[in-house]
């Protein structure tokens, strides 16, 4: 059964579909994951804005200060892919939050934070994922 994801605060913009990261700067805050961040979880599919056709409406899952749904560890959900990946490659964040696929030598820590359902042939294309959170694998 999925653990319950922790409620955040944006520090900053986070985009739809992208790893996030704790934010270290205050309690209850989460940013967009940088290269090979700890993950927390996944930010959700779309935006917290209505969709009003008179106002100019942001893409944003969210923005600073908004709080903002977490796809937690266990569940499943759509990751926006940062380069091509396989089905069932183990996924970390680039510099951006996107998915790509833990580097499997050298001697850098992966940070993994969820396992690709689907492949994606290139960077954008968002795939169903499996959320796994704060885990840490050791290239050999």
């Amino acid at each position: 059964m999925p653990a319950t994801p922790p409620h955040l605060m944006a520090n900053g913009d986070i985009n739809p579909c992208r790893f996030v990261k704790l934010d270290t700067s205050g309690d209850h805050y989460g940013v967009q994951a940088t290269a090979n961040s700890q993950i927390i979880g996944v930010s959700m599919e779309g935006t917290n804005y209505p969709p009003l056709s008179a106002v100019p409406v942001s893409t944003l899952a969210a923005s600073q200060g908004q709080y903002f749904k977490l796809f937690g560890d266990g569940e499943a959900c759509l990751l926006e892919a940062g380069a091509a990946v396989s089905m069932g490659d183990r996924l970390k964040s680039d510099s951006v939050g996107r998915g790509v696929a833990i580097a499997t030598t050298g001697t850098t820590n992966q940070n993994m934070g969820a396992v690709a359902m689907a492949a994606a042939a290139a960077a954008g294309e968002k795939i169903p994922v499996q959320v796994l959170v704060l885990r840490s694998i050791r290239p050999t």
